[in-house]
């Protein structure tokens, strides 16, 4: 993924970030100006940041993984699926 704010995001502690589809779902991400795991992953691998965080998934998906994090793509660690009610500890 060719991100243009990779350099904005550079070294960031914690990312958080939009990941609407898993990624059997690219093109539709494309299409509707979502994003779906393995291109964020890369961009937080790309920026070097501390911890990823996605979160705004698919209303429609009704797995406890709406984007296959569990699938074990190893392009970034450490990544969270972020849920309501949900708290970050600095």
């Amino acid at each position: 993924m060719d991100a243009d704010y990779v350099e904005f995001i550079q070294g960031v502690d914690v990312l958080l970030h939009e990941c609407n589809f898993a990624d059997e779902y690219e093109e539709f991400a494309k299409k509707t100006g979502h994003s779906c795991l393995t291109p964020v992953t890369e961009v937080a691998r790309q920026a070097r940041v501390g911890k990823l965080a996605l979160f705004h998934f698919n209303p429609l998906a009704t797995e406890s993984d709406p984007v296959g994090l569990e699938k074990d793509l190893g392009i970034f660690s450490p990544v969270f699926l972020a849920h309501d009610g949900w708290e970050l500890e600095f």
